[in-house]
C-alpha cells in the first residue's frame, strides 16, 4: 500500500512541476509509458488533448469522431 501511495505523490507532484491539467497530464503519462521521451511525449499530449477538445462530441457524432481520427492519425505517423 505504501508504494501505491508513494507512486501517486510522485506523479501528482510530476503533474504540478508540467503544470498540466488532468486530461492532457494523462495523455502524457500514457505516451511515456508506451516508451516516448519526456519531452516529446509531452508535446505530443498537448496536441492530443487539444484535438479532443476541439471535437467534444466526438462520442456520440460520427463526423468528429472520424476527423479526430484522421487528425489523430496524422499526428501520430
Amino acid at each position: 500500500m505504501e508504494t501505491i501511495v508513494r507512486e501517486y505523490q510522485e506523479i501528482a507532484k510530476e503533474r504540478e512541476r508540467l503544470q498540466l491539467d488532468d486530461s492532457t497530464f494523462a495523455f502524457f503519462q500514457t505516451l511515456k509509458q508506451a516508451g516516448l521521451d519526456p519531452v516529446p511525449a509531452q508535446e505530443l499530449a498537448v496536441v492530443i488533448d487539444t484535438l479532443f477538445r476541439r471535437y467534444p462530441e466526438q462520442r456520440d457524432n460520427a463526423t468528429q469522431k472520424r476527423t479526430l481520427k484522421a487528425e489523430l492519425y496524422k499526428e501520430l505517423l
